[in-house]
């Protein structure tokens, strides 16, 4: 496959673009490169789960953009994450208007598992189980 610079290469995701989902939903990164999700109407996260607990945050450190309300398409926000390393990095959007996005599919995975039943259909299919998405208190974990 080609190489380019780590430090220069950005992913870009759409966050509510076409419908409630993130496009792509399955990205794959190096060490060092960025993944920016940029926000499409009406108001959407992205927020850092696990495979084990869909719809959750994973930890009081995780990344959560914080809600993102826009009117405009795209909005003027982003937010932006740096791969630390290669491992998945499962997440959803946290909104619960006018229905669970989470619940219903809004789901993602950076680096999925190359092998083994941890896929994102399989995420996909315990968060539509999940009674209620789970929010941090701020943003955090990337830049805005």
């Amino acid at each position: 496959s080609a190489t380019s610079s780590a430090a220069s290469s950005i992913h870009t995701v759409t966050v509510g673009k076409s419908g409630f989902v993130f496009s792509p939903d399955t990205i794959t990164a190096s060490v060092g490169e960025q993944v920016q999700f940029q926000f499409f109407p009406p108001n959407h996260t992205v927020t850092q789960s696990s495979f084990e607990t869909p719809c959750q945050p994973l930890n009081s450190t995780s990344f959560f953009s914080g809600f993102m309300a826009t009117s405009s398409s795209p909005g003027p926000q982003t937010f932006t994450i740096t791969i630390t390393d290669t491992n998945p990095i499962w997440f959803y959007c946290s909104q619960t208007v006018p229905a669970d996005h989470c619940a219903i599919g809004m789901v993602g995975v950076i680096n999925p598992p190359t092998s083994g039943s941890n896929t994102l259909d399989a995420y996909k299919k315990a968060a539509a189980n999940v009674q209620s998405s789970g929010v941090q208190p701020s943003a955090q974990g990337g830049v805005i």
